[in-house]
């Protein structure tokens, strides 16, 4: 497995994570209708690739096949963490999650947040992650509960 940045060519490959990461290897602690809420639609919008684009994105590819990927934005803050429902648990996320706190200490960060899920809070407190607050965001009309979560460097 290789972990490089982002490419405009990723993008519907990195959608494809990111549904499935949602909708499949989320299913034990959300809901249908909260997974469902939070990625409404199989196809990739038309704003994914410049979102990824726009900040520091990294993927993790396996035999050509991109198996995650993880974002941090300019204001210290990850935005997307995701890994294929079939490589959780393998170290996918912590290879990306090196490269991204790495890069957050190159650019001069002291501390790092987040707004985790219920699967990626565990994965960031065993990164020395501390839990700020639990919170309910709201899409598209349905509560999807998750957690501020925030390291020092």
């Amino acid at each position: 497995m290789t972990v490089r940045a982002y490419s405009l060519d990723d993008a519907e490959a990195t959608y494809r994570v990111f549904f499935d990461a949602v909708r499949l290897g989320a299913k034990t602690r959300y809901t249908t209708e909260q997974r469902t809420a939070w990625v409404p639609d199989e196809r990739m919008p038309d704003s994914w690739p410049g979102k990824l684009a726009r900040d520091t994105t990294f993927v993790s590819e396996e035999d050509g096949r991109i198996t995650g990927f993880m974002q941090l934005l300019e204001l210290s803050h990850v935005d997307m963490a995701y890994v294929a429902p079939d490589k959780m648990g393998t170290g996918t996320a912590s290879d990306l999650y090196d490269k991204i706190e790495a890069e957050a200490r190159k650019q001069g960060f002291t501390m790092i947040t987040t707004e985790a899920s219920h699967l990626a809070k565990s994965f960031f407190a065993k990164q020395g992650w501390q839990v700020e607050a639990a919170q309910v965001v709201t899409r598209n009309g349905v509560e999807i509960p998750n957690f501020r979560m925030f390291k020092d460097l």
